[in-house]
C-alpha cells in the first residue's frame, strides 16, 4: 500500500511508502466538530513521530538531499520518486485510470513562490503560459519514476488536476480546463476550456475537486475564503465560497 506525501523540497515530489499499517479509531475529543470560530489547523494528539533518513535513488541522486530527515509515524518509509529538471515547482498530484502519477508543474518557465514567471493582471498569450502537466510513470513498480514527460502545456499557473470520467481537468489560475488523450499515446492533444474567467486576486492557486455522486465539480477560490473570514465565522461547509457546476458527459 503506499501512500503520497509532498515535502517542500525544490524540484522534488516524494512518495512516501507505508510499510504497516494500524487501525484509525475514532477522533480525540479535541478533534471533533469544532464550534464556530475554532480551527484546529494541527491535530492536538501525539503521533508517535520519529526522523527517518530519506532514500535517494542513484539516478536522482542531488546534493544535500542523503542527509534530509521526515518526521513520520512508525512504520513509514520515504524515499524520492523523482527529482530535477523538468519539475519546477511541483504542484497537486493525481493517478490517472492506468495508475501513471502526474503532477502540476505551476512553476515551469521561471515562476516565483507565488506568481507565474508572467505575473499581469489579465491573461497572457497562450505562448507565454509555460505551465504544464507532467506524467511519471513506474513501469517496473520500483517507487521510482522510470521518466519524467510534459503531457500537457501552455497553462498559466496550474495548481491542481483530477481525472474524471475520461478527462484530465486543470485547475488554471483564470479557468478550468478540460483535455482528453485522443489516440492513446498518453499526452492530451484535445483541449476545451469548461469554466472560463475565474476572479484573479491574492491567492494565484485554484483547487478542483468533483462531487462523483452528484456529477458535479466544484473550484474552491482562496481570496473569497479570506473575505469570508473576515467577514463572519464560516460553521457549516455549505457556506464555504465554492464554484460549483454540473458535469456535461
Amino acid at each position: 500500500m503506499k501512500k503520497a506525501g509532498a515535502v517542500r523540497l525544490t524540484n522534488v515530489v516524494l512518495i512516501v511508502a507505508m510499510l504497516a499499517a494500524s487501525a484509525v479509531g475514532a477522533q480525540p475529543d479535541q478533534l471533533a466538530d469544532s464550534t464556530p470560530g475554532q480551527v484546529f489547523l494541527t491535530p492536538q494528539v501525539d503521533l508517535n513521530l520519529a526522523p527517518v533518513s530519506l532514500e535517494v535513488p542513484e539516478r536522482y541522486a542531488l546534493a544535500g538531499l542523503a542527509d534530509r530527515q521526515l518526521m513520520v509515524p512508525p512504520g513509514f518509509a520515504v524515499n524520492v520518486f523523482a527529482a530535477g529538471e523538468p519539475l519546477e515547482g511541483p504542484r497537486f498530484m493525481a493517478f490517472d485510470p492506468r495508475n501513471v502519477l502526474h503532477v502540476a508543474n505551476m512553476k515551469a518557465g521561471g515562476g516565483s513562490e507565488f506568481t507565474p514567471p508572467v505575473n499581469s493582471a489579465l491573461p497572457p498569450a497562450v505562448e507565454q503560459m509555460r505551465g504544464q502537466v507532467l506524467a511519471l510513470p513506474d513501469d517496473d513498480g520500483d517507487g521510482v519514476a522510470d521518466e519524467i514527460r510534459v503531457v500537457a502545456d501552455q497553462f498559466w499557473f496550474p495548481n491542481s488536476i483530477q481525472f474524471f470520467a475520461g478527462y484530465l481537468y486543470v485547475a488554471d489560475m483564470h479557468q478550468v480546463v478540460r483535455l482528453r488523450d485522443v489516440d492513446g499515446d498518453g499526452r492530451y492533444e484535445e483541449r476545451e476550456v469548461v469554466v472560463p474567467d475565474l476572479p484573479i486576486g491574492h491567492h494565484r492557486t485554484r483547487s478542483i475537486e468533483f462531487d462523483r455522486q452528484r456529477k458535479k465539480r466544484s473550484s474552491l477560490f482562496p481570496d473569497l475564503v479570506d473575505k469570508v473570514r473576515r467577514d463572519a465565522v464560516i460553521d457549516d461547509l455549505e457556506k464555504t465560497p465554492l464554484l460549483s457546476s454540473t458535469c456535461d458527459f
